[in-house]
């Protein structure tokens, strides 16, 4: 074959040279020779490729089927891999190593392609990776090819007769050939040039073979490392680590690793009589004696949980921490405290050296002291550390979170660095894509943990086309939020992570293109349900055991159809959902007496208490509605649209927004009356009015109402708003302090940037500046919550809800009872004397702790915002305002007798029921 290839190559250059006038024999026979010696080295090549791609499908194999790696022995140029069920592989290692082939290349040949894997939906298929750009490879029908089971198959590599890369996925029966990413076939021997460069030896792996000069051609491209598929190959704690070309890692156990991951640990408890206690990990329970205990814990992977338990299975104690060596510790109210906070999902993923970063936050925050002597109480109460009852816990939780998540609880605090100023936050950027557009070509990027999506595109001439986005890997914890804005400070330490892998798609024909893109939820929730593993403990050296199971219940939870994301809901409350149906589906029966049940329960003997216990610490959290929601939402992208579609243009060598956008104002928004500083009752709204060039309504995420204050200095709470489902945009507008009050709205292409509406305005008017308002805002993010302002006057009279004017001219503008504010109380001309403010938690769908922030205008002087948590049924004093010296007392021992008299009961004050 390879003789009768040559010959054909040689015989088209005869007959080239025959009907020319005058040709340069020696010539001639130099380009003849100097193809052969190409054809050659791309042969020597081929026989590596082929033989990386069967390795690459041995390997897979073992890793979706739990085959075990059973040695590794170094040979040379590379390893020598052998697994428990007898297969071998042999690779090289490239690592370091400069690719050798350039010369082999003249004018329009290209670099070797790689045929390499990825992961999609828990299963391995192939991909290709040309020039950089990675792309599935697929069947005549679109479909993927997968690498294992049923229609798994290993492609094989060639050259033809043309110099062209081509594939067959027959075992060689036939070939087609391989197409790059605008559909092009892709070159391997380059045409007749000047000589090529040679190639530079590979380093650290095996060598790279210097490059064959390409007579006539102009210099080749650069090779793959190291004449490998493979880029560095390793062991660590117990797992064998193959990293692919493109970065892409592989993580194999050795046989026997359960045994070299664990380590027992002893310690002693501190702070509670041990009385019937009993330690538990997620390998084992032991009892305490003594006051001492020992434990096997894994090592030195994820920060492990250890739980402290009664005779009923109350959790009393915590730790949570990364085990290192048997050196003894100590379990007390401390480690519970950080235990506690910790294991929140916002911080479930997070490696060995900022695991020591947040708990110095927690440490140094100044709302920790309170919270560490609530759980002192709890502990030497005996009380359950997951108890919702315990409300003073509950509240000091939510105060410490608000802390080290920025919305400051206390002044003190402004200064401090929190993890909201940490992360760089752009929560305007679009969502779920990256969609940038250069020339004629367009790319798309998975935006930071947006799920993946199915897709396509369609044009008049063209017809459709598959167009799939692919999500990156990981969801969960302090990734999550590492991975919030892809504008992240490359100085942090989340400066190593980013986006999804980029999807092109170019241009050809004028015209209208529609994207029509669709959530894979199937991916979604194998990701995230991965990553629940990880929150209960189960080290990333496990993922390989757990995979099977995973696939079990995301089957079930496809069935179930009930757990879908949906715009607007709580991130916690979401991942309670999702983890309580998870654990439900290992605990049952069915499950145990499965083939993967067994096996998991084998790993994990103690699995079934501490996801027992799992399941109750993620519904613990949803108790607590905060900032670190809002944090958890912006990194989870928990609002992922179902759908997601838009359109472009293509005239004239220029990409353009073809939708028509009609802005209509909400009527009962525009002209409002409002104090100066202060927000109006009623948002703005706009009703996004999108079509297409065809007529139909479209709503995206990349058609925005962009808001603009035009004049009279006040402030937006947003000034990019996306519609979100609804078709309208809306943003809450401060006023300013003089001058006519007015605000812009135009809607524009999140893609190409252009305005793509008429504008229209909002306009209000100030009003005579009240003597005192107070404003009472609470968390947005805090579901159906209905949070009252009560404000006593001089004269003893209370406004509220129920009373919403006083006869010494104070009112309430409005009860709010869905949240979240604002409540306005305002005096135009108010009496001297004091005023007493309060806060009161009237009802709620979920009864969770909550966030408030109070602001009082007194004249000329603002006092707070006044932040803090606040519990259902409770009522806070945030303090009186004594007039007219505009002063504020936050003691309520200062208030005069009358009003002490008037002192709230929290446990038996009756307000009216609301209808």
């Amino acid at each position: 074959m390879k003789k009768y290839f040559k010959s054909l190559l040689l015989f088209a250059s005869l007959m080239v040279a025959a009907v020319a006038c005058t040709y340069d024999d020696g010539e001639l026979w130099n380009k003849v020779n100097s193809l052969d010696e190409r054809l050659t080295a791309i042969e020597t090549q081929l026989s590596q490729i082929n033989s990386d791609i069967n390795s690459l499908s041995i390997i897979v194999y073992a890793l979706q089927n739990n085959v075990y790696v059973a040695s590794v022995d170094e040979v040379e140029n590379g390893y020598k891999i052998t697994f428990t069920d007898g297969k071998t592989v042999t690779i090289t290692n490239g690592k370091d190593g400069a690719d050798g082939k350039d010369g082999i290349n003249g004018a329009d040949g290209k670099a070797a392609p790689i045929i390499s894997v990825d992961e999609f939906e828990g299963k391995y298929y192939w991909v290709q990776i040309i020039d950089g750009v990675k792309s599935w490879l697929t069947d005549k029908n679109g479909a993927k090819i997968p690498v294992t089971g049923e229609n798994g198959v290993t492609p094989i590599m060639k050259v033809n007769a043309e110099g062209y890369w081509v594939i067959s996925y027959d075992r060689g029966i036939t070939f087609e050939l391989l197409l790059d990413e605008t559909n092009n076939p892709v070159k391997a021997v380059g045409k007749d040039g000047a000589d090529g460069k040679d190639g530079v030896d590979g380093k650290d792996g095996v060598d790279g073979k210097d490059g064959v000069d390409g007579k006539d051609g102009a210099d080749g491209t650069n090779g793959i490392d190291g004449d490998s598929f493979f880029s560095d190959v390793r062991v660590e704690n117990g797992v064998l680590i193959l990293v692919l070309a493109d970065g892409t890692e592989l993580r194999l156990p050795l046989e026997g690793n359960n045994a070299e991951d664990a380590i027992t640990v002893k310690g002693v408890i501190n702070g509670i009589t041990d009385g019937n206690l009993t330690i538990e990990s997620i390998l084992n329970s032991a009892p305490i004696q003594n006051n001492s205990f020992s434990i096997p814990v894994y090592v030195d992977m994820l920060p492990q949980l250890l739980m402290i338990t009664d005779e009923n299975g109350n959790i009393i104690m915590m730790a949570r921490r990364y085990y290192e060596s048997s050196e003894p510790f100590e379990i007390n109210a401390e480690t519970t405290a950080l235990a506690l906070i910790t294991t929140n999902p916002l911080f479930s993923l997070i490696d060995k050296e900022h695991f020591t970063e947040l708990e110095g936050l927690i440490l140094n925050s100044s709302q920790y002291p309170k919270l560490l002597s609530e759980i002192q109480k709890s502990i030497e109460a005996r009380k359950d550390i997951y108890d919702t009852n315990n409300v003073d816990l509950l509240l000091a939780i939510s105060n410490l979170m608000e802390d080290i998540c920025g919305q400051s609880v206390t002044e003190s605090s402004q200064s401090r660095a929190t993890i909201s100023n940490w992360l760089q936050l752009n929560i305007n950027d679009p969502y779920p894509f990256i969609v940038e557009i250069e020339g004629n070509v367009m790319s798309i990027t998975n935006t930071a943990l947006s799920p993946a999506y199915k897709g396509s595109v369609a044009h008049p001439n063209i017809g459709t086309k598959q167009l799939n986005i692919p999500t990156r890997k990981g969801y969960g914890g302090w990734e999550l939020i590492q991975q919030a804005a892809y504008g992240y400070n490359p100085d942090l330490f989340w400066a190593d992570l980013g986006n999804g892998d980029p999807v092109t798609f170019s241009f050809t024909e004028e015209g209208e293109y529609l994207f029509d893109f669709t959530r894979n939820d199937v991916d979604f929730y194998w990701n995230l349900i991965k990553d629940l593993f990880n929150e209960f403990g189960l080290p990333k050296v496990q993922e390989l055991a757990i995979k099977n199971v995973i696939d079990d219940v995301v089957g079930q939870l496809q069935v179930s159809g009930v757990l879908a994301a949906r715009p607007g809901q709580d991130p916690i409350d979401f991942l309670a959902n999702i983890g309580e149906y998870t654990i439900n589906v290992l605990q049952s029966e069915t499950f145990k007496e499965s083939e993967h049940g067994k096996n998991f329960y084998a790993k994990f003997p103690n699995g079934d208490n501490m996801l027992e216990k799992a399941k109750r610490s993620l519904k613990y959290w949803t108790f607590i509605k905060g900032s670190s929601n809002a944090l958890l939402r912006i990194g989870w992208k928990i609002k992922a649209p179902e759908k997601v579609q838009f359109c472009l243009c293509f005239y004239e060598s220029q990409v353009t927004s073809c939708s028509t956008v009609e802005l209509v104002k909400k009527e009962s928004t525009d002209n409002q009356e409002g104090y100066a500083g202060q927000a109006l009752l009623e948002p703005l709204e706009v009703f996004v009015n999108a079509h297409s060039e065809d007529g139909t309504l479209v709503e995206t995420a990349y058609q925005k109402v962009k808001f603009e204050v035009v004049s009279g200095g006040g402030s937006l709470s947003d000034d990019v708003v996306g519609t979100e489902g609804s078709y309208f945009a809306g943003t809450s507008w401060t006023l300013g302090n003089s001058g006519e009050q007015k605000v812009k709205a135009v809607a524009i292409d999140m893609i190409t940037g252009q305005e793509i509406s008429e504008p229209v305005y909002f306009t209000a008017t100030l009003k005579e500046q009240a003597d005192i308002t107070v404003r009472l805002d609470w968390h947005k993010l805090s579901g159906k919550t209905d949070i009252d302002l009560h404000v006593t006057d001089p004269y003893g009279e209370e406004i509220a809800f129920y009373h919403m004017q006083s006869a010494s001219g104070g009112w309430l503008d409005r009860d709010d009872v869905v949240g979240p504010g604002p409540e306005h109380v305002y005096w135009n001309q108010a009496p001297d004397g004091v005023y007493l403010v309060q806060v009161h938690y009237y009802g709620s769908e979920s009864h969770a702790v909550t966030t408030y922030s109070v602001t009082i205008n007194a004249g000329e002087e603002t006092f707070g915002p006044y932040t803090g948590s606040i519990a259902y049924n409770k009522t806070v004093t945030i303090g009186a305002l004594n007039m007219p010296d505009a002063t504020m007392t936050r003691s309520v021992i200062s208030v005069p007798t009358f009003v002490e008299m008037m002192e709230i009961d929290n446990t038996s004050k009756k307000y009216p029921k609301k209808k």
